[in-house]
């Protein structure tokens, strides 16, 4: 069974082809195509059991922000694929820099209590 609910693909049948044409992922159980779904619509795709799901499809759905969750056929967590979050490295740095500066967290402490104070 193929079932997309709130924007996440759930592939409970083994033995199933994902793969992306153009712009939309497609379904298929050997040569008919199940579901085409387009790849602007999804979040995630969980899989359970033994489908496949092509590296360009993977790859596809990492550059857009699709987790991949793996699942075994009784529905036990192996793992999940995901791709990486935007974000300034630089600025993640100096946060856990200045984290370690009680000076520093001081004067952000402050600045909360402020804030909550003023709304």
């Amino acid at each position: 069974m193929v079932e997309l609910k709130q924007n996440i693909l759930y592939v409970t049948r083994r033995g199933l082809y994902l793969h992306h044409e153009k712009e939309a992922l497609k379904v298929k159980d050997h040569a008919e195509t199940v579901l085409s779904v387009p790849m602007h619509h999804l979040e995630g795709v969980t899989l359970f059991g033994v489908s496949t799901l092509t590296p360009s499809l993977l790859s596809k759905c990492l550059q857009r922000g699709v987790f991949v969750s793996y699942l075994s056929e009784r529905g036990r967590f192996l793992g999940r694929l995901e791709g990486a979050k935007s974000g300034n490295v630089l600025v993640r740095l100096d946060q856990v820099r200045k984290s370690f500066d009680s000076n520093e967290r001081v004067r952000l402490s402050r600045m909360i209590v402020a804030g909550k104070i003023k709304n």
